[in-house]
């Protein structure tokens, strides 16, 4: 079979997410009626179902840069980030003006992997990048769920601030203020992440996290005060055994004398006011708890 024939460039194709660059030996078979040109030397399977990941190829290999920021945290699955802007860093000198693009003269091979094909920089990089174009708080819970999932730790995070902070690369303040006031241990969800988010903007204090009371954990705990917060995500919490153990688990803790408080997903993102009033505390509380099931 010809190196360069159509079956060889779909197979290219299938890997890319149904995109490939021009090159002089494709452009017989790019002529045909099954491709389409999306940029002035990139061209589309015209068959191939559109998605996030496409649009990102598209641009990765239009601009010949990677992708980055944003985007590069939304291919890396990481939390608080849609899948839904393409951007992308480009060398020093380069234009790029069909999507938002970044020049960068400082990536090292170290910052940059492959996510589905997709030439992007890596997670330790994307968080640090981030700090240049979005909040504290979305970095927080994309910084968090990388960490969760042994994708970057702090102590890599530190080194890299230090090497890039000679290079004068924005956004670093924001990454390092995160670091400084994250708590020791590992969030276990994202949900716990926008709480401890939510009691922050409330002026509350934090409560400790992933604490240990006897036999058990639970998510946060006033441990002067005998309250601890459960946050009852779907994926942790769901069905018939896990409602057992959850209940078995909390009578004992209210049998050693402490007071349960638990918010959902729900209460956490719409109703923000009324679960600072009781999860944030014993400094508030009255005896009453919130839960919306």
């Amino acid at each position: 079979m010809e190196r360069h024939g159509a079956d060889w460039l779909t197979r290219e194709a299938r890997r890319q997410h149904g995109v490939v660059l021009w090159r002089r030996e494709y452009k017989d078979v790019l002529a045909g009626r099954a491709w389409e040109r999306v940029e002035p030397r990139v061209y589309r399977r015209r068959d191939w179902p559109e998605s996030f990941e496409q649009r990102v190829m598209v641009a990765v290999l239009g601009s010949g840069g990677v992708a980055s920021h944003r985007c590069a945290a939304a291919l890396h699955l990481l939390d608080g980030v849609p899948r839904r802007l393409v951007e992308v860093s480009v060398p020093t000198g380069r234009n790029y003006r069909r999507h938002r693009s970044h020049r960068s003269s400082d990536l090292v091979p170290a910052d940059i992997t492959a996510v589905t094909a997709i030439t992007a920089t890596a997670v330790t990089r994307t968080l640090i990048d981030l700090g240049a174009v979005v909040d504290d708080e979305v970095v927080e819970r994309a910084l968090e769920c990388a960490v969760r999932r042994s994708l970057t730790s702090p102590a890599y995070l530190d080194r890299r601030l230090d090497a890039l902070s000679r290079l004068g690369r924005p956004g670093l303040g924001v990454v390092r203020r995160v670091l400084q006031r994250r708590q020791p241990v590992v969030t276990g969800s994202d949900l716990e992440v926008c709480f401890l988010q939510l009691l922050r903007r409330a002026g509350l204090p934090e409560p400790v996290g992933q604490y240990c009371i006897g036999p058990y954990r639970v998510d946060f705990a006033y441990p002067q005060k005998r309250r601890f917060i459960e946050l009852d995500g779907v994926e942790n919490h769901a069905g018939a055994a896990a409602l057992q153990r959850d209940l078995e688990r909390q009578n004992w803790l209210v049998g050693q004398g402490w007071v349960p408080l638990r918010f959902t997903w729900t209460d956490v993102m719409h109703h923000g006011q009324e679960v600072a009033a009781a999860g944030g505390g014993p400094y508030r509380m009255t005896s009453q708890w919130v839960h919306r099931g």
